[in-house]
């Protein structure tokens, strides 16, 4: 009985242990830093996920789902957007052009690569 007692407890304190990180900027050029060196190596990458779209009256809180195709050697990206699997917004990018495409107005915008400010 005193085992397991004591195993469910050590079960318990794993489970529940976290990790606390202090400075989140110094983590970051870290991870970056690393992340960087073993990417040397990839020829193709494919990242997924979801971000929240909230802060607009005219719009609810929600989530979307976004996927990234990226291909080193040719030098492209595809960036798509979904929202309850109904495609969105494709962003295309390679060598010297980026391509918007609104699949919901059927509308696309091709610019140069040099004149396209991504922080906006």
């Amino acid at each position: 009985m005193k085992k397991n007692l004591f195993f469910i407890f050590i079960f318990f304190i794993l489970i529940s242990c976290t990790t606390t990180i202090i400075n989140k900027e110094t983590f970051g050029k870290i991870f970056f830093k690393n992340l960087k060196n073993k990417s040397k190596n990839l020829n193709n990458v494919f990242i997924t996920g979801m971000f929240r779209i909230n802060g607009v009256e005219e719009i609810p809180s929600t989530y979307l789902k976004f996927e990234s195709y990226c291909f080193f050697k040719e030098e492209k990206v595809f960036f798509r957007v979904y929202f309850i699997n109904k495609l969105l917004i494709d962003i295309i990018i390679n060598k010297s052009d980026v391509v918007f495409i609104n699949h919901i107005e059927k509308k696309y915008i091709k610019y140069k690569l040099e004149h396209v400010d991504f922080s906006k």
